[in-house]
Order: structure tokens, then sequence, then C-alpha cells
């Protein structure tokens, strides 16, 4: 037996059996399989705009400082496939149960700030990006001087980083592989059509819909108590 997860290699190969194509050694072989990384790619940011996913969970601890209010996240200290943020989920500091509150309005967050207000943070906002491209973390009210050197801890999910063809051909994806088999071969049928969707696109497509759907809700308890609707396909958890 194996694990259900899988390398970049092992799906490539697995789409060139079903496309009767020779199998390789390495995925800069040909154009066919460079492709086909690109390919995964695709699907990998597709699948993390489709849901959270408990595959792509990650933390960071960021230090407070005292009349500070914006904070690089520090997610270099962890592993290279966790380094980059897709969305942040839920902040909260040290010495206070609930989590903050978010601010969604922008406007909002720098109005805040220009009220000078210290004290224990209870609301957070997304304010620009740092030198990786993540979002920086706003803090409001600012940490007062008791909360200076305090932790704030920051959930987030990840955004897996780009697949180089040739050099991440033994990485595991993080996503289920039989997902992952499944929208790159549809993947690959739409390209060798030249963007025509075929028959046999529009049903590879739909497989790889179904297994979407049910790979993101897997890992949840299911009670039959919630109704989840996505267009095309209704599930219950």
């Amino acid at each position: 037996m194996a694990s259900p997860y899988i390398t970049v290699l092992e799906a490539v190969n697995e789409v060139c059996d079903r496309m009767n194509v020779r199998q390789v050694t390495t995925t800069t072989q040909n154009l066919f399989v460079r492709n086909l990384v690109n390919i995964i790619n695709d699907l990998s940011e597709d699948l993390a705009d489709f849901g959270t996913w408990n595959e792509l969970q990650a933390s960071a601890a960021v230090t407070m400082v005292s009349g500070q209010s914006v904070y690089t996240i520090p997610t270099t200290a962890l592993s290279t496939a966790k380094q980059y943020i897709h969305s942040v989920q839920e902040v909260y500091v040290s010495g206070r149960i609930a989590s903050l509150e978010p601010i969604a309005d922008k406007n909002e967050f720098r109005l805040l700030m220009r009220t000078q207000s210290m004290g224990t943070p209870s609301r957070y906002a997304i304010d620009g990006t740092d030198a990786l491209g993540n979002p920086r973390l706003g803090l409001f009210p600012r940490p007062g001087a008791t909360y200076g050197g305090n932790t704030a801890r920051v959930r987030f999910q990840v955004l897996p980083p780009k697949y180089v063809a040739g050099s991440d051909d033994n990485v595991v994806m993080p996503y289920p592989g039989r997902l992952m088999v499944a929208g790159l071969y549809a993947g690959a049928i739409l390209d060798e059509s030249g963007g025509v969707q075929t028959d046999q696109y529009r049903q590879a497509q739909a497989k790889y819909f179904i297994l979407r759907n049910n790979s993101l809700g897997r890992q949840t308890a299911k009670t039959g108590e919630f109704t989840r609707f996505q267009p095309g396909m209704t599930t219950r958890t």
C-alpha cells in the first residue's frame, strides 16, 4: 500500500499512461510533460481558491511591540511549502481568549489608526504586503505597554509554491493524489484539443469537479446538519 498523496512526477506519469504517452524519468524530458507541470500549478491555485483545506493549514507567531500597529508575519522559519500565505483565517493574542475581529474595510482601519489608541488588540486588518507578497497584519488598538513582547498567533491557509519542472519532480503535492490526477488529465485533454471543450474533456472535468467537492469535505465531521451549495453540486456535512 502507498500514500494517497503523490509526487509531481507520479501525477505526470499517470496522465501520460491515460493519454498513451510514454512515461518519463523527469518532467523536463519533453514539452508535453513540461506543460503538465504548468497545468499542475494552475490546479494548485484553483484548489486553494476553492475552499479551506486541512492540508494547507499553518500558523506563525508575531511578537508585538508596544505602540506598533502593522507587522510582517514571519513565515520564513516554516518549510518552503508553507512560507506563502493564501488567506488569513484567525488571529488571537496571548492573554485574550476570543479571536480578534477582522476589519474588512481598509479605510476603516486607516481611520482607526489615526486615533492612536493603545491597549489590548481586539481587531485586525490586512495592510499591504511584505517582500514575499504575504499580507501584513494590522492590529487595533495598538498593543499597549503591557502587551509589548507578547505573542499574536496567526492561523492561515498556505498558497502552495510554484512547482518547477525537473527540480520539484519528487515533491509530494498537498492535495489528494486522485484529485490531482483527475484535474491534470482534464487540463491535458483541453490543452491537446486546442481549448475546444470536447465530450471527452467535459466528462473528465465533471469527474474532477466531483472529486474536488468530495475531497474538500472529507476531513470534516459529517453530521448531516449542514448543506453546502456549490454551482452544479450540493453536499451535506
